[in-house]
């Protein structure tokens, strides 16, 4: 299950669909959106989609369609919409969530990271998507070194590059003053990574 929560600043919503569906293997990817409310706005009677809602919804449809996949749409109205995604997440044993960065504004000077709520809040992994307009994922580059999620990080490289028949690039940056036997050991580590991506 792959979960895609939208705030209503998202500029390219087919775009992060489209990403998200390639990290689906099988069962489905939920589309989110979170429409957040005053504290004392009650929630219940407030049911009437509006224009934003209508078009992701027409949006989920049509991708679902052309992409062949289960994909399901919610409108959600909450008091607070990161704790809203978080319990979705949790209460669906979702195995994703894909996000947009969201663009620089003028308080992005006053924060220092403005997804580090999400990096420490997420029950799911967690994949972040800053859109600079690439048509396909034909060049990626991995930032391979030792790790618990090694063999996850080629598996999404791989499903994005496979269908655009790129290529994946591993690098390691090292030290200029690293002995030959440490050099080996990386490119050794690194062969044993690409054995993992089947582009």
């Amino acid at each position: 299950r792959v979960v895609v929560p939208f705030f209503g600043h998202e500029e390219q919503p087919e775009r992060l669909l489209r990403l998200a569906g390639t990290l689906l293997e099988r069962g489905e990817l939920e589309t989110l959106l979170l429409e957040e409310l005053p504290e004392q706005t009650m929630l219940t009677g407030l049911t009437e989609a509006d224009s934003q809602a209508n078009d992701l919804s027409a949006l989920v449809r049509d991708l679902s369609s052309k992409l062949r996949i289960k994909m399901s749409f919610h409108d959600i109205l909450t008091h607070n919409a990161k704790r809203a995604v978080r319990e979705h997440a949790e209460a669906t044993a979702a195995d994703w969530l894909v996000m947009e960065w969201p663009r620089k504004s003028k308080l992005s000077s006053l924060v220092s990271n403005p997804m580090s709520w999400w990096l420490d809040h997420t029950p799911t992994d967690l994949a972040l998507f800053l859109d600079r307009g690439e048509e396909d994922f034909r060049r990626i580059l991995v930032l391979a070194k030792p790790g618990p999620y090694d063999s996850l990080v080629m598996h999404v490289a791989n499903r994005l590059v496979s269908s655009s028949q790129g290529t994946v690039t591993l690098l390691r940056l090292v030290s200029a003053v690293s002995s030959q036997e440490q050099i080996e050991g990386h490119r050794a580590y690194h062969d044993e990574m690409a054995e993992m991506c089947r582009t």
